[in-house]
């Protein structure tokens, strides 16, 4: 459904399709669907090319140089053209060089090109001109490593600063040019922590702030100028909604 702006009360039919996981809309006329029929392009709510094998899609992704990219829950990582599949990535368990599983959730790009990969068994980063995959997984010896093993949410700021959305392990973030990771964890007092440490989705706005959703705690509202915390729920007493995505 559509809504048109400044109309706070009419839903207008766009598309038929049952069991939508993912919608991008790449620009006026045009917007990819992930449905039970597989991925599928519109243009001005027209059906054009469709990848039908492409099935279970958590995400959808566009880079600088307008590829498609679909995370899906069993099958890898798929690159896509407007008309065909470019790539696929997937795990290998003779290949270290190979996606650590097949269960990937997220995706973003970095300043140097470079794709950074959330998946339920850790994180990857994907250099495109060598092909080459690096892997990041949860080590609790490690004093730099993953907080926790399943990355569900990825993001990337306008100062390159990586953001990374964990499952009860709060947000990292980490700068590929400067620093190992940061952490922001759920504990400790209101104003500098995170509502819940389920991060379910983030989104870096223009001013290099951060919103951050949470699987039980609101939504979370992150200040890079004050290094403060805000928060948006129903009430302060009652659990909060899981909130699934943001724009």
């Amino acid at each position: 459904y559509s809504v048109e702006k400044g109309d706070t009360a009419t839903l207008r039919p766009i598309i038929a399709s049952a069991g939508i996981t993912a919608i991008l809309p790449t620009s006026k006329h045009y917007v990819w669907v992930a449905s039970n029929e597989g991925v599928r392009l519109y243009k001005d709510s027209s059906p054009t090319t469709l990848f039908k094998d492409i099935q279970h899609v958590t995400w959808l992704y566009e880079d600088n140089q307008q590829t498609l990219w679909v995370c899906t829950r069993n099958n890898g990582l798929f690159q896509c053209s407007y008309q065909h599949i470019l790539a696929h990535y997937t795990n290998d368990q003779t290949d270290f060089n190979s996606l650590i599983d097949n269960d990937v959730r997220c995706i973003t790009q970095d300043k140097a090109g470079n794709y950074w990969i959330g998946l339920y068994g850790g994180l990857c980063r994907l250099e495109p001109r060598s092909g080459i995959i690096h892997r990041y997984e949860y080590d609790p010896r490690a004093e730099h490593s993953l907080s926790t093993f399943a990355v569900l949410a990825l993001t990337t700021d306008m100062q390159g600063t990586v953001w990374i959305g964990t499952y009860f392990g709060s947000i990292m973030l980490i700068n590929p040019q400067y620093a190992p990771y940061t952490y922001i964890g759920a504990f400790g007092r209101d104003g500098h922590r995170l509502s819940n440490p389920i991060v379910t989705c983030a989104c870096a706005d223009n001013k290099r702030n951060l919103w951050i959703g949470t699987n039980g705690g609101g939504l979370n509202y992150y200040d890079r100028t004050t290094g403060k915390m805000s928060y948006y729920r129903l009430n302060a007493e009652d659990p909060q909604y899981a909130i699934k995505a943001m724009w």
